[in-house]
C-alpha cells in the first residue's frame, strides 16, 4: 500500500522510525535505573553523605525523565495524526462501474439497425 510506505517513511525521517522512539524510551529507562542503583550503592557505603547527593540527582534525574517522555510522547502524537491523515487518504471512495459505460462492449450492428428504424413521434 502506498499509504503504509508514505508512512513507514515519515517514521524513518523521524529519530530512526518506531524502532528510534522505542530505543530512545529504553535508553531512557536504563539510565533510570542506573541511577537508582548508583544511588542505592553509594548510600550503602556512606549513608550520610549520600543521603543529599541521591535526593538531589533523584529530582534531576526526574526531571530529565519527564522532559525526555514527554518528547516521546509529542512524537507518538504526530505519528498518530500522521497515521489517520494518510488513513483518511486511503478511505476515499473510488467509484469502480460494473457495467460499462459510453456503450464501449454494444453491438455496432444492432445499433444501427435500432437507429434505422427507429420511428419518429407523431
Amino acid at each position: 500500500h502506498r499509504s503504509q510506505a508514505l508512512f513507514q517513511q515519515w517514521g524513518q525521517q523521524r529519530s530512526g522510525g518506531t524502532a528510534g522512539c522505542f530505543n530512545d524510551a529504553q535508553d531512557i529507562m536504563e539510565r533510570y535505573q542506573t541511577t537508582i542503583a548508583l544511588c542505592k550503592r553509594d548510600k550503602v557505603r556512606k549513608p550520610w553523605t549520600t543521603l543529599c547527593y541521591c535526593f538531589k540527582e533523584h529530582v534531576s534525574a526526574s526531571y530529565q525523565l519527564r522532559n525526555e517522555i514527554k518528547k516521546i510522547n509529542q512524537w507518538l502524537n504526530e505519528m498518530e495524526q500522521h497515521k489517520k491523515m494518510v488513513d483518511l487518504h486511503n478511505t476515499t471512495p473510488k467509484v469502480k462501474s460494473e457495467v460499462p459505460i459510453g456503450g464501449e462492449h454494444d453491438n455496432s450492428g444492432e445499433i444501427t439497425h435500432l437507429i434505422g428504424t427507429a420511428q419518429p413521434p407523431t
